[in-house]
């Protein structure tokens, strides 16, 4: 059975790129998060404050990636 045709699509690929970096900044911010925690260091106001601001920058990079790959069809 031949292999579909893969359909490249650019908006696609900037878009998920776009997801993945946001993941990656979550997770960074984490990260730091844990090590101040364990280093018993201060700050976790701030840093609580960009993760909830990195959280809604992933969730609208899934959203928008959800709905090119809806609409698009690709």
């Amino acid at each position: 059975m031949p292999r579909p045709e893969a359909k490249l699509c650019f908006p696609k690929q900037q878009l998920l790129d776009a997801f993945l970096q946001a993941v990656h900044e979550v997770v960074e911010l984490q990260d730091q998060q844990m090590t101040h925690f364990v280093e018993g260091g201060g700050g976790f106001e701030r840093i609580d404050l960009a993760i909830e601001a990195a959280r809604k920058k992933r969730d609208t990079a899934r959203r928008l990636y959800v709905l090119h790959f809806t609409a698009d069809g690709c």
